[in-house]
């Protein structure tokens, strides 16, 4: 991963997006949180996946690749992540995450609506810089 880059941000939130699949298949009633998350980190991904590194986008270009690297590095470290050497089945990673969850909800919010934010911004950028 080239961090910085877009191509860097793009591997950095398909390992993000990948993790959350994880839980949501682990766990099965996966709070509302953690799948609009699922859809903002895929979105994002298609977002940046498509422009590449688009001359005309400078303008904010590099602020918007470090916010989202903050972003999902939080996310990827505090909220989701997963047993460094697992030998957790299914159900034992499950609960394990739904003992901690009720202590990370409101920090999973706080990301979710900076991501949400953070999509919404890239798009206006992109939108300014086609005309």
């Amino acid at each position: 991963m080239d961090p910085g880059t877009i191509l860097g941000i793009v591997a950095l939130l398909d390992r993000v997006y990948h993790l959350i699949r994880v839980w949501v298949g682990a766990v099965r009633n996966a709070p509302n949180e953690i799948r609009m998350l699922q859809i903002e980190t895929s979105s994002l991904r298609e977002i940046f996946s498509t422009i590449g590194e688009n001359e005309n986008w400078d303008q904010g270009r590099d602020a918007m690749i470090a916010l989202c690297e903050k972003h999902l590095k939080e996310l990827q470290e505090q909220i989701l992540p997963l047993p460094k050497h697992s030998t957790l089945d299914r159900f034992q990673i499950a609960e394990a995450w739904r003992l901690k969850w009720p202590g990370k909800r409101a920090k999973a919010q706080e990301i979710l609506r900076d991501i949400q934010t953070l999509r919404q911004n890239v798009m206006l950028q992109l939108s300014r810089s086609m005309r």
